[in-house]
């Protein structure tokens, strides 16, 4: 168990910095507010942190 929940180097510092990256720049750009004055209770951060990965994934896609 302890194996499929650990991320390594690679997921926290590629996906999941650019998918906050890409949720900063929405927040700016369009307005929202997912990062930028967001107050999170545990299950929203979760949430967040999700799409976050998420989203680096879908970034990280078409450099495969």
């Amino acid at each position: 168990m302890d194996r499929i929940l650990r991320f390594n180097d690679y997921d926290v510092f590629a996906y999941l910095a650019t998918g906050f990256a890409a949720m900063l720049a929405s927040d700016i750009t369009l307005g929202s507010q997912w990062v930028l004055g967001a107050e999170w209770e545990v299950s929203e951060g979760l949430a967040v942190l999700l799409a976050a990965y998420f989203i680096g994934h879908l970034i990280a896609w078409p450099a495969a």
